[in-house]
């Protein structure tokens, strides 16, 4: 899907419970505005999703969660995602997130970027991004939660553009 010149938002106008956007295999989703969804791949395991130069509401929460797995992905171009997640559901492998904003404002309690503890990853590069804080109060989640083998986290660049609550955590593991 290319929203391109079309000034297509995808968004729920009513946002309750889990709204999903699932993107199949051997699909891109591009130059897009988003508000109010959550884009997964359709799982479990799809090969070749791309998530490109799409801009993300900073109103509302819009994420990317990788919950059921994963292999060849990108994720590269976006601007102001509200959060990115890889379950430990299933295996994801052969991925790359980079050139990407996320902008970490903490609607709905969620950690900015987490890999989660168990999570089956292998061959991540997570490079070039730039992770940016507005959060002012004292908050459980994450800003930066990774783990998992074979994890490349290199040249990205973390901002607090708000004074952090000292309770605010971060950690590479």
């Amino acid at each position: 899907m290319d929203c391109h010149n079309s000034g297509a938002t995808l968004t729920q106008t009513n946002p309750t419970g889990d709204s999903l956007f699932y993107l199949p295999e051997n699909s891109t989703l591009q130059n897009c505005n988003i508000g109010n969804l959550h884009i997964a791949p359709a799982g479990p395991h799809p090969d070749n999703v791309r998530i490109l130069n799409n801009n993300f509401s900073t109103t509302a929460t819009s994420t990317i969660r990788f919950y059921y797995g994963a292999h060849d992905f990108l994720i590269e171009g976006n601007t102001n995602i509200n959060g990115f997640s890889i379950g430990s559901v299933a295996a994801n492998t052969s991925g790359i997130i980079r050139n990407n904003t996320f902008y970490f404002h903490n609607i709905g309690n969620n950690d900015l970027f987490s890999i989660e503890a168990g999570a089956e990853v292998d061959h991540l590069v997570v490079a070039s991004n730039t992770f940016e804080s507005h959060v002012t109060t004292d908050v459980s989640p994450f800003l930066i939660f990774i783990t998992g083998d074979s994890t490349s986290f290199v040249t990205n660049t973390v901002r607090f553009l708000a004074t952090p609550h000292s309770n605010l955590r971060y950690a590479l593991i």
